[in-house]
């Protein structure tokens, strides 16, 4: 394989790996807001309601550890 080829080639490599961090990246930002949201509710004494977010939250961690803790510690907070 020429030069010219192969360097085309990892690029093309290095676009797809960069489009599906991305992706990955985008199911992190929904899990973090409905984080967010269940760290308000708890602050406000709203429990029942902080529960279902961070339950929603760690639904969406997908493999995550520093996700899943954060939503662990919450639901261990409320219970």
């Amino acid at each position: 394989m020429s030069g010219r080829k192969k360097l085309i080639s990892m690029l093309i490599l290095l676009l797809a790996l960069i489009a599906s961090v991305g992706l990955a990246h985008g199911g992190k930002n929904e899990a973090e807001s409905l984080w967010e949201l269940g760290e308000k509710a708890y602050d406000a004494g709203r429990y029942s309601e902080a529960l279902s977010y961070y339950e929603k939250s760690l639904s969406k961690c997908a493999g995550d550890i520093e996700c899943a803790a954060s939503n662990l510690n919450g639901i261990g907070a409320v219970k």
